[in-house]
């Protein structure tokens, strides 16, 4: 159990005190660490979602009860002065467990973004703004100072890529946050962009510029930028694109990273195109020796691709090459050999 959690057990319930009625402005109740912890402690848990609903599972289940029984209810809700006489009453909210941090900056966010700012301490309390930035530069690790002083949308990309993916998820104030402050440079690309279905839309439709040959929305190769960026593709949030040997060989080394040479669509295209020479041999090739004897290279790696794929279909379309090969080179030894022997 993290320190934060402890200490919310450690504040709602108080010694020989089983009936509990708490109210939750900052929704900690509904982190299943939370509510686990109480179930720990031999609590029963009620949640509720209204006025209505407080006061009838209080009647159900609290009033005049011996067991331990916790109810939850919204930070609007006045508890009746009965209640008040004859159960405990207490708040527990962010101000209570981070009281140098801005509760409405620290909504929503992950349990374990909350386990890591618990061990954070600043030197003074700090408002909303203060707060948000301290989560951008001690979770996140954003370096605030160099990317306000940026003029490329790239160092915004790159910051909106740390935060926006990060394990931990981000929260609403922090994500409007960043817009704002990056709005300059993030504007043209829409307020969506802070999503990450449309980030990562974004990146995609860059990358796929690359392979295209046409020049992406985003320098993709700003330092920083593609510090993120590579983060993304070896944590499989992006997949590297297939494209063919000769377009990667000319990618510069920096964009590699965002592709792949599909080993067995180019032993596909090889294939076809030997067994494409194949099937037109029966038609253009001499009565030569030396002409048959130069098949033997063709026909070798033909089978070699053929039977290194594993792939029945195309040994079977080779099959069906060679065949009409065999017919044609029975033709050239009938007329060339046997000819040949009988003239002699």
């Amino acid at each position: 159990m993290s320190d934060w959690v402890r200490k919310i057990v450690e504040r709602l319930t108080p010694a020989n005190i089983n009936q509990v009625l708490v109210c939750d402005p900052d929704g900690l109740f509904s982190y299943e660490i939370v509510k686990k912890a109480f179930e720990a402690e031999g609590y029963e848990l009620f949640l509720t979602t209204s006025a209505l609903d407080a006061r009838r599972l209080y009647e159900l289940h609290l009033r005049g009860s011996k067991e331990r029984r916790l109810l939850v209810v919204e930070s609007s809700y006045s508890p009746r002065p009965d209640m008040v006489h004859a159960i405990h009453v207490a708040t527990i909210g962010y101000a209570n467990l981070f009281p140098y941090f801005d509760a409405a900056a620290l909504k929503g966010l992950s349990y374990n973004a909350l386990c890591s700012l618990h061990d954070l301490r600043p030197y003074e309390s700090l408002g909303y703004d203060g707060t948000i930035r301290f989560l951008l530069e001690n979770l996140y690790h954003i370096d605030l100072q160099a990317l306000e002083s940026s003029k490329t949308k790239e160092r915004w990309l790159a910051a909106l890529i740390d935060v926006v993916f990060h394990e931990d998820g981000m929260n609403a104030p922090v994500r409007e946050y960043l817009y704002r402050e990056g709005r300059i440079r993030l504007s043209p690309l829409g307020k969506d962009i802070i999503e990450r279905e449309s980030l990562s839309a974004y990146i995609k439709e860059s990358i796929n510029a690359i392979a295209a040959g046409t020049e992406p929305a985003c320098t993709i190769t700003e330092p920083l930028l593609l510090k993120a960026l590579s983060g993304l593709v070896v944590r499989r949030l992006i997949e590297s694109q297939k494209i063919g040997k000769e377009l990667y060989e000319t990618l510069d080394a920096r964009q590699k990273i965002f592709f792949h040479v599909d080993a067995d669509e180019e032993t596909s295209q090889r294939f076809a195109s030997l067994v494409s020479q194949l099937d037109g041999i029966t038609s253009a090739i001499q009565d030569v020796p030396t002409e048959w004897l130069d098949l033997g290279p063709l026909i070798g790696e033909s089978y070699f691709l053929a039977l290194s794929t594993k792939d029945g279909q195309k040994l079977g379309r080779l099959n069906a090459s060679i065949e009409a090969i065999n017919h044609r080179f029975q033709v050239f030894i009938d007329q060339y050999y046997w000819q040949g022997s009988y003239c002699y």
